[in-house]
């Protein structure tokens, strides 16, 4: 008890445009790159924490008092969105909608519009920001 586990920035206004700024510079890379580029980033963020699922279980554990089993499996969970995420992300394409005139059809195009900011729960940090409720299926 009273061992300080790690010491973090204390950010305002200011850290917090830089941190947009850099976002959106980011964004015109990511924004071109192609769904199979896409695809590939997200399988190396989920090997990533399947690589750390340790080091991620132990500092959750650590973080918020989470039983380090339970900690173990939600790194888990959530890499298996991020899995799901990367195999989709190949098939990202649009869909075709009924036109209200006739003998013509609308298409639909999915791409990237930009960054985004989220505010999780804290007792599930990592399944809930690989989580997307608004997805189809």
């Amino acid at each position: 008890m009273g061992v300080t586990l790690a010491e973090v920035a204390d950010c305002g206004a200011a850290e917090a445009r830089q941190a947009i700024d850099a976002a959106a510079a980011a964004f015109a890379t990511w924004g071109s790159a192609t769904v199979y580029e896409h695809s590939a980033a997200l399988q190396r963020w989920h090997d990533l924490v399947m690589a750390y699922e340790a080091a991620l279980g132990q500092l959750m554990t650590q973080e918020m008092g989470k039983p380090i089993g339970e900690a173990h499996g939600e790194v888990r969970y959530a890499a298996g969105f991020i899995n799901w995420y990367a195999e989709e992300a190949k098939r990202v394409g649009g869909d075709i909608v009924p036109s209200q005139f006739a003998h013509t059809c609308l298409l639909v195009n999915q791409q990237p519009v930009g960054g985004l900011v989220a505010i999780t729960p804290w007792n599930f940090p990592a399944a809930m920001i690989t989580r997307n409720e608004h997805s189809k299926g």
